[in-house]
């Protein structure tokens, strides 16, 4: 992998690295190399988040890199992409990553695309952190108060721009709390919208082998994706921080049931019965000889990881 990534596996001809182009220009005039979801090293539903991802994408020449921040405990947002099995990463560890590595390629302006899902305190929290981290790099004031248009990379030169839409101007928390909980009723909410979306662990029945197949799935109001359930790993082990979060994601866990279960040696566990019912009833009128209570324990068929109970009750007609 550190060979891919290697200038020895360039295609670039290093001659080309000097800057010959006109870069007084506006920054709305140039194409920006970009990053999309920069802190995933795999694919965006099990993979690993990782700051290494930024230093990496940093300096391999990326001007406009991704941030995805969310709600994390301790008043400090994460990094993942939510709704998902990525792994977190602290959003403080995120940015003194970009401080050290900015500017080590390019000294043209990095941009922070950030896509804010975090609470107002938790943003105010961002806010500070970013003024503490990259102090004088960070643009807060027009380059130029007179200017009428975008200033230029060359006047941006070691400064960090942060991409995020701001409240209404005048705008009141309180009127944004309203706001907020007028959306919460789903009648008013767009069924595109992405805190709709519910996820977590179902079963389905492999036909063939006769058994319940767990599949991490997320439901929209209009789709079901599902895929194979990842192996337990670090990505899906909360750490200690989370070990009591109330979000509901430590349900995503489901422990599978163990075959060294002591039931699983006894005669009358039958586990999955094809036909279950009538299966079960089949069985007792082969044993009916044991007498009455005679029982078999099955795997059940209306609640996946449950038993049903199916026992032989003989009723005896009073002799007249």
């Amino acid at each position: 992998m550190g060979y891919l990534f290697s200038k020895t596996n360039s295609i670039w001809d290093s001659t080309n690295d000097a800057i010959v182009q006109d870069m007084e220009q506006p920054l709305t005039h140039y194409w920006i190399a970009s990053s999309h979801n920069t802190y995933l090293t795999g694919n965006s539903l099990t993979s690993d988040s990782s700051v290494e991802a930024y230093t990496r994408c940093l300096r391999m020449g990326s001007r406009c890199i991704e941030l995805d921040t969310w709600d994390g405990p301790d008043d400090m947002p994460f990094i993942y992409h939510g709704h998902t099995l990525t792994s977190r990463i602290r959003f403080i560890d995120v940015i003194e990553a970009i401080r050290d590595h900015a500017f080590a390629t390019s000294e043209y302006p990095v941009i922070l695309s950030i896509e804010d899902h975090c609470t107002l305190p938790q943003q105010r929290t961002m806010a500070r952190l970013f003024q503490k981290t990259f102090g004088d790099m960070l643009v807060t004031q027009p380059v130029d108060r007179n200017e009428a248009s975008m200033p230029s990379p060359q006047s941006l030169k070691r400064k960090i721009i942060i991409k995020h839409k701001r409240l209404p101007e005048g705008q009141e928390t309180s009127e944004l709390i309203t706001m907020t909980s007028a959306r919460d009723d789903e009648s008013l909410r767009d069924t595109t919208d992405i805190s709709l979306h519910k996820n977590g662990v179902m079963y389905l029945e492999d036909t063939i082998n006769r058994e319940w197949v767990p599949y991490y799935f997320v439901l929209s109001a209009t789709k079901l994706c599902y895929m194979n359930k990842p192996e337990e790993n670090e990505n899906t082990q909360p750490d200690d921080s989370e070990a009591g979060s109330e979000d509901g994601e430590n349900e995503l866990k489901v422990q599978p049931r163990g075959s060294d279960d002591l039931h699983f040696s006894e005669k009358w566990f039958h586990g999955k019965l094809i036909n279950g019912r009538q299966k079960a009833i089949e069985l007792l009128e082969d044993y009916s000889y044991l007498g009455d209570g005679t029982f078999l324990v099955r795997d059940s068929d209306t609640f996946v990881g449950d038993y049903s109970l199916s026992f032989l009750c003989v009723l005896l007609q009073a002799q007249q």
